[in-house]
């Protein structure tokens, strides 16, 4: 709801002519860090925040309801969560040189990302063959990257 708000204002700022895409005004970037701004503190708000553009963007991006388009979509949010996964596991991989928790988050990560890239393969493979199969891996990538990213951002969160 908050980026349709938002893309519904810049669009009026930056009026646009009929038939253009109305998704050039906002990146998968700028959508998650306002929406995670506007949930700043609310740990259990901050799960809306998964999904949010790629829902805009498949409704209002010329083609997002395409099989090509709804990929894309789905994809550019998840290399948006993906780079705040990243931010936050650096930030904790500081905070904790020279602790057991250095090498244990580093551990667990790597243990994370081949069960995300396996279980997301699996998902998919229920529809091998099917243009569906590839909807369902970018969409399970999305929603596995951008949960782990919240862990994490929130785990950032606690005092040293």
């Amino acid at each position: 709801m908050l980026v349709l708000a938002l893309s519904a204002a810049l669009l009026a700022i930056q009026p646009k002519p009929m038939g253009s895409p109305a998704m050039d005004v906002l990146s998968a970037p700028d959508t998650i860090s306002t929406c995670l701004r506007a949930h700043q503190g609310l740990a259990d708000r901050r799960m809306e925040c998964v999904g949010q553009f790629a829902e805009a963007c498949m409704t209002y991006r010329e083609g997002g309801q395409t099989t090509v388009g709804m990929m894309q979509c789905s994809m550019e949010e998840a290399e948006a969560w993906d780079a705040q996964l990243n931010q936050a596991y650096q930030v904790l991989r500081n905070r904790y040189q020279g602790q057991a928790a250095h090498d244990a988050i580093q551990e667990a990560q790597q243990a994370w990302i081949s069960f995300r890239d396996s279980d997301c393969a699996y998902l998919a493979s229920v529809y091998e063959g099917g243009s569906i199969a590839r909807i369902i891996h970018a969409g399970c990538m999305l929603d596995k990257t951008g949960h782990r990213a919240l862990e994490l951002i929130e785990q950032t969160d606690l005092p040293d």
